[in-house]
């Protein structure tokens, strides 16, 4: 309940919303909107139940012509589902969770510590509701990865997608060690 003299906001989401003050047994209307917003029809053959922004950003029409091999898009096993394989799709799946487990084993079988890419561990400890976790920050390499390969494909009309495999793994010798 909103106390004399105090703001109160009202709506029905997407569709109007309005702020308002109560006070000595009247409300006094402040602000009022129309329709703020309205969802994006869904894609046509949308299998998934994704929004819209869900299907734009997972899109190779959207994707940029010097996608990283490590960009989900690429991934077998989504590539199988979005074709309604599901038996391939789940094979695809559990072969890159295996390879990354031993990814894992190598990586530590040569003593090194996993290092992001395209982030910095900072001096920062934040609390969360599971601990305290160390916090990144994003270190600029991406964008600087992105510029250097866009000059190598800015006569590229348009990319094939399958010839590029996705390879996320930091040892190339585990990118051709499939199962």
């Amino acid at each position: 309940m909103v106390e004399a003299g105090e703001l109160g906001c009202v709506g029905c989401l997407g569709r109007s919303h309005c702020l308002h003050r109560e006070g000595s047994g009247a409300t006094t209307l402040i602000w009022h909107s129309g329709q703020v917003w309205r969802v994006a029809d869904s894609p046509e053959d949308d299998k998934f139940q994704y929004t819209y922004f869900a299907h734009k950003i997972n899109s190779f029409n959207t994707a940029p012509k010097n996608i990283l091999s490590s960009d989900a898009r690429l991934r077998p096993d989504r590539n199988a589902l979005e074709k309604g394989d599901l038996s391939k799709a789940a094979v695809e799946k559990s072969s890159l969770e295996e390879r990354q487990r031993a990814e894992k084993r190598n990586r530590e079988a040569k003593g090194d510590k996993f290092t992001p890419r395209w982030f910095e561990l900072t001096d920062e400890v934040t609390a969360t509701p599971w601990g305290e976790l160390e916090v990144y920050k994003y270190n600029g390499k991406y964008a600087e990865h992105r510029a250097a390969a866009a000059g190598r494909l800015d006569d590229i009309e348009e990319v094939d997608f399958q010839s590029v495999d996705f390879n996320p793994w930091q040892y190339a010798n585990l990118a051709l060690a499939r199962d």
